[in-house]
């Protein structure tokens, strides 16, 4: 069971930056930064990284066919006051999607891979309750169909 852990407080700052080579042709990059702090200690929030960031680009590959690239970027992450674990590493995640749209009435499909080059990663799990931490997920891929009518 868990009880609220008093009041804290994030400030942060964020950026973003696309440049558009066509309409459907771009890099993207975004940055955001995090000082979450405990009110009354003044300690870090446990779990919560000071950065993170996703890189990216789309490219139209013809009119009806799409390939995106991002790349999330997470710093490390500080352990609760007392776990004498080490603080959760940086980790980089690559997604893709290839997506066939506009070109039968109304039909889109997209091929996706998520953890495309299957990067072992955890969530961070309580020293107390949990003897290692939450394992994500690995590669993965999928496909999504809509039709709009």
């Amino acid at each position: 069971m868990y009880a609220n852990g008093g009041k804290s407080t994030i400030a942060g700052l964020e950026s973003e930056a696309k440049y558009e080579f066509s309409k459907s042709d771009n890099v993207y990059a975004n940055f955001t930064w995090l000082e979450p702090k405990r009110l009354g200690s003044g300690g870090d929030i446990e779990d919560i990284p000071k950065w993170r960031s996703n890189i990216g680009g789309n490219v139209a590959l013809a009119s009806w066919c799409n390939f995106n690239t991002n790349i999330f970027i997470s710093g490390k992450r500080p352990r609760a006051t007392g776990d004498t674990r080490k603080d959760m590493p940086s980790y980089a995640i690559v997604d893709t999607a290839l997506t066939f749209k506009n070109f039968w009435q109304g039909l889109e499909i997209q091929l996706l891979a998520k953890n495309l080059l299957d990067k072992s990663y955890y969530d961070p799990a309580p020293a107390s309750t949990v003897p290692g931490d939450y394992p994500r997920d690995g590669r993965e891929f999928f496909v999504e169909a809509r039709y709009k009518f």
